[in-house]
C-alpha cells in the first residue's frame, strides 16, 4: 500500500541524514589535505553509523504511522541516538576546521574558512531544525506536519554552500583531478538534500 511505502522510504531519511554529516566531515578533510583520509577514520565513521544500519528496519525506527497526518512517528532511534550523533559529528567538524585553518598555508587558509563556512553553516541549520521539530513534536507544541516544515528552512544554506564551491572553483581552480571524490560527494549533498525537500512536501 501507499502507506507502507511512504513508511519505508521515510524510515531510511534517517540514513541519508548521517550520511549528510560524515560525507560532509569526509569533504572538508580531503578539500584541506588534498589526499583520501585515513582507514582509520572511515572505521570509526562506519562505527558510528552500525546502530543506524542495523536498527533502521526496526519499531526502534518508526513506531506508527499517524492516520490523522499521514504521517509516519519516529522512535527513540532518531531521538536517542540520531539527533546525538548529528551533534557529536558537528562538534567534530568544527575541531577538524580549526586544526586545518591553523594548519593551512597562507594560500590555503581562504580556501578552507570559505568552503568550512559554506558546509558549517549548512549542518548546522540541519542540525537546529531537526532539533527543534523534534522537541516541537515531542512535547506535542505543534502538529507533526506543522513541525516538520521547519525542516525546510535549513535548505536555505545549501545555495550559500553551492555559491562558496562555484567561488572556489572559478576563482581558486580549486577542483582538480585528485579530489573527483570530493567533487562527487558534493552531489551526493545536494541529492541528499534533496531527498530531505521531497519528504517534506509530502
Amino acid at each position: 500500500s501507499s502507506s507502507e511505502a511512504y513508511m519505508f522510504f521515510w524510515s531510511i531519511i534517517v540514513i541519508f541524514e548521517a550520511l549528510l554529516f560524515v560525507s560532509s566531515i569526509y569533504f572538508v578533510k580531503v578539500f584541506s589535505e588534498g589526499e583520501d583520509v585515513s582507514f582509520r577514520n572511515k572505521v570509526v565513521w562506519l562505527f558510528l553509523l552500525l546502530p543506524i544500519l542495523i536498527l533502521v528496519p526496526t519499531r526502534l525506527n518508526i513506531s506508527h504511522f499517524d492516520i490523522p497526518s499521514c504521517t509516519p512517528v519516529s522512535n527513540i532511534l532518531y531521538n536517542n541516538y540520531a539527533l546525538p550523533l548529528y551533534g557529536l559529528l558537528l562538534v567534530w567538524f568544527i575541531i577538524i576546521i580549526i586544526i586545518k585553518i591553523k594548519k593551512a598555508t597562507v594560500d590555503n587558509k581562504k580556501q578552507i574558512k570559505l568552503i568550512s563556512l559554506g558546509s558549517f553553516t549548512f549542518l548546522f541549520l540541519f542540525f537546529v531544525s531537526n532539533l527543534l521539530t523534534d522537541y516541537l513534536i515531542s512535547n506535542e507544541i505543534w502538529s507533526l506536519i506543522d513541525s516538520y516544515k521547519i525542516e525546510m528552512y535549513s535548505l536555505f544554506s545549501m545555495p550559500i554552500f553551492l555559491g562558496i564551491l562555484a567561488f572556489l572553483i572559478v576563482r581558486y581552480k580549486a577542483f582538480n583531478i585528485k579530489l573527483l571524490g570530493a567533487q562527487a560527494l558534493v552531489m551526493t549533498l545536494v541529492l541528499l538534500v534533496g531527498s530531505q525537500y521531497f519528504f517534506a512536501q509530502n
